[in-house]
């Protein structure tokens, strides 16, 4: 291999690791771990209307779905989430949708844990 050329694939390479490093420091969460979390989110979102639109139109019904379509938006922009928080908050919906009915000790229980949620990501980020 020429020197010359040598010199220019280094250059290249060095260009290229470059830009690479700089992708993956500053545009990570634009280009990898945005359309990830709107994926899972919209996943999962999915899957519940799913079993949540069979059951019957009651107060407790519309009520759960806003809290849900609020907390839905809410989580977009939290950076990190406790996993452990959100199984238990999906522990608590599907024990609410099993039965067919949503009781009010359900949703009061439902949104406490969205709220402890909320709370828990608002104090991680002060």
């Amino acid at each position: 291999m020429k020197t010359g050329c040598f010199v220019k694939s280094l250059i290249i390479a060095t260009i290229f690791l470059a830009a690479i490093i700089y992708i993956v420091t500053n545009k990570f969460d634009d280009f990898v771990k945005k359309p990830i979390q709107d994926f899972a989110l919209n996943f999962a979102l999915s899957e519940f209307n799913e079993k949540f639109d069979k059951i019957p139109e009651t107060p407790q019904k519309l009520e759960l779905d806003s809290l849900i379509n609020s907390f839905a938006i809410s989580i977009r922009d939290i950076k990190t989430i406790e996993m452990s928080k959100l199984e238990k908050l999906g522990v608590a919906l599907n024990k609410s949708l099993k039965d067919s009915e949503i009781s009010k000790d359900e949703i009061s229980e439902i949104k406490s844990l969205i709220e402890e949620i909320l709370r828990y990501e608002k104090r991680k980020k002060n």
